[in-house]
């Protein structure tokens, strides 16, 4: 599991001691932890997202919160595949979010214009949505 977990380009898990519990507690690059825990929740994926208790410790070191995924003898690999698939999945919407995002951000300011971001884009089936609401400066 935290193998493939690693392969997801920008993932950090934080506590990496080889005597660890089930639990894994990760962010991946700038993605916030609650807009991945949204996804994966619609994906039909149980994980825990905020500061588990330690907000004083993740202020220290900036970080907004976590994800935190947790197993038990219960849970089987099928499973992990499908939680590493959905979190992929996530990851990929939300990328592609934030380069569209950053793009459009661009455009606009070279632009000189004002604009607000009314609505996420949400990637269903390879197409991409967006709302964008703007107005001369």
């Amino acid at each position: 599991g935290t193998e493939e977990l690693l392969k997801i380009k920008g993932l950090k898990i934080y506590g990496t001691t080889a005597e660890k519990t089930a639990v894994i507690s990760f962010n991946v690059g700038e993605i916030h932890p609650y807009d991945i825990g949204v996804i994966l929740d619609k994906l039909g994926i149980a994980v825990r997202t905020g500061h588990h208790c330690a907000q004083p410790i993740m202020d220290f070191y900036k970080i907004p919160g976590t994800i935190r995924a947790s197993f038990s003898f219960y849970n089987t690999k099928e499973e992990i595949d499908v939680f590493i698939t959905a979190l992929k999945r996530a990851v990929q919407m939300l990328s592609l979010f934030f380069v569209n995002f950053y793009t459009i951000k661009k455009v606009l300011q070279m632009q000189n214009l004002f604009f607000v971001i009314i609505s996420v884009c949400f990637l269903l089936k390879k197409k991409t949505n967006c709302l964008i609401i703007y107005r001369p400066r």
